[in-house]
């Protein structure tokens, strides 16, 4: 899910480009060490109790293996992942998504899915399907089942599953923070957003009511949404912006100088940015807070052959430092440079975000025809010099009706533009070159509207910005 991948995708080519925002540590307790360590020592308060940790859930519960194949032997693979989270950093919210609160782009491309799903689903009778896959299951039907993990394949039952296993997971995580506390040791605060605290005593005939819960009821009413957030990503930054104004404004709240944001899911990239660029135009109190987003990557087929002990890392990305290094090189042709104000760097950051979307991500799908990354942004420093009132156009991100925030169309055009005449330069990219220039209008107003949702200014996804209006 996300950004598409590759040799030329974003990934790749930001840490290509700019490596010195990205280092790979073998957990996130010696990755939170490794950037405290710089701080200038705090007087009793430990690294622990200066990170938080905020990690996808549906990341973790989709990347459980198959051989963890029974109820109780998921939750541990579950539980390890939660409980390594919790010696990290003394708060850790587990995220989930919210399906009746999703855009309607996000519904077309689960549709899409889902579809291609059932097209590779080996088909089977009625009578041979296990009654466990109705979506009343109880706990004792589940820890009766040989493998679970079928329950992930349909979007009712693995709802419902994941309620289970957060509620199992949850009173495990209560057993050992009454071992920490017996031992005088903090036990930390564990929240979960985004599940039924019900798990799987909800009947079939009672509506999921997901929430924020875990194991401080006081804590969960702090990082409560004014407004409902579908998507787990968004709801990742959501957090990071509430722990950013409680630093800031409540003396408790001031040790916390670190937080974590782990998911593989590379819309993050674009989401962060855009969030570190926003915070130049209004900057928030005098509470410091470094962000990481933590990539959990499982080792290779030939380094599991080399070394079979082997074990997943985390790939690790300084995003202010990377927003950094990446205006850098946006402003690298610019006579301005020096003296960029906030607003026309956001607009550069925009105009990033713009570009990594229409050369493909989960809203506009492959992108459009013969685009790479990496040509655009080998371009956006000629594009950002040389155009200056396409640039500001991207500042239309940010406004929050649709026909004024399609403006941002004319800006994306132009670069399209200006990275076509790019290519055109390389050898064997003209043909390539001319389907960029000739970029549609429904794949420029996608990848605009999915800025905007990056930005955290969600328009309705309908028919004007490209999608299926049947989409409900």
């Amino acid at each position: 899910m996300g950004l598409k991948g590759g040799v030329t995708g974003v990934k790749s080519q930001l840490q290509e480009k700019f490596p010195a925002a990205f280092r790979r540590f073998d957990c996130l307790t010696t990755a939170r060490d490794a950037v405290l360590e710089s701080y200038t020592p705090l007087v009793s308060v430990n690294n622990r109790d200066r990170t938080a940790v905020f990690l996808d859930g549906n990341v973790i519960l989709m990347s459980v293996p198959e051989g963890a194949s029974s109820f109780d032997s998921f939750c541990g693979v579950v539980y390890t992942q939660i409980r390594d989270g919790l010696r990290t950093g003394s708060l850790v919210i587990v995220v989930f998504d919210e399906p009746s609160h999703l855009t309607r782009a996000k519904k077309e491309e689960q549709s899409r899915r889902d579809a291609s799903r059932a097209a590779r689903s080996v088909v089977c009778s009625d009578d041979i399907v296990p009654e466990a896959f109705l979506s009343d299951f109880t706990e004792t039907e589940l820890a009766s089942l040989e493998n679970v993990h079928p329950l992930k394949a349909d979007r009712t039952t693995r709802l419902k599953l994941y309620d289970a296993v957060m509620a199992h997971v949850l009173r495990r995580v209560h057993c050992l923070m009454l071992q920490w506390e017996a031992r005088g040791e903090d036990p930390g605060t564990l929240l979960i957003d985004g599940c039924d605290p019900r798990g799987s005593h909800r009947l079939v005939s009672e509506v999921r009511e997901p929430s924020m819960a875990g194991s401080d009821m006081s804590m969960a009413k702090l990082f409560e949404h004014a407004s409902p957030i579908g998507e787990g990503d968004l709801k990742l930054g959501a957090h990071e912006a509430r722990l950013r104004h409680l630093v800031s404004t409540q003396p408790s709240w001031s040790d916390y100088a670190l937080v974590f944001t782990s998911t593989i899911d590379t819309d993050n990239f674009p989401i962060s940015l855009l969030d570190v660029s926003k915070r130049r135009l209004n900057p928030c109190g005098v509470g410091k807070l470094d962000v990481i987003f933590a990539m959990r990557e499982p080792p290779t087929k030939r380094q599991r052959e080399e070394n079979p002990a082997i074990r997943a890392s985390f790939l690790c990305c300084d995003v202010v430092r990377l927003e950094g290094f990446l205006q850098t090189h946006l402003w690298s042709e610019s006579r301005t440079k020096d003296t960029a104000d906030p607003q026309s760097m956001h607009n550069a950051m925009a105009a990033f975000a713009t570009a990594a979307a229409v050369c493909g991500c989960d809203f506009t799908l492959a992108g459009v025809k013969g685009s790479r990354f990496d040509h655009f942004l080998q371009s956006l420093p000629g594009f950002v010099a040389t155009e200056p009132t396409a640039l500001s156009k991207f500042s239309c991100v940010a406004e929050t009706q649709p026909d004024l925030a399609r403006l941002a169309c004319a800006g994306l055009n132009r670069l399209c533009i200006a990275t076509s005449v790019h290519m055109s330069s390389k050898p064997r990219y003209k043909k390539q070159a001319d389907l960029v220039a000739g970029v549609s209008e429904l794949m420029l107003r996608r990848s605009v509207w999915t800025s905007c949702y990056w930005a955290r200014n969600e328009m309705v996804a309908c028919g004007d910005w490209g999608f299926t209006d049947s989409i409900g």
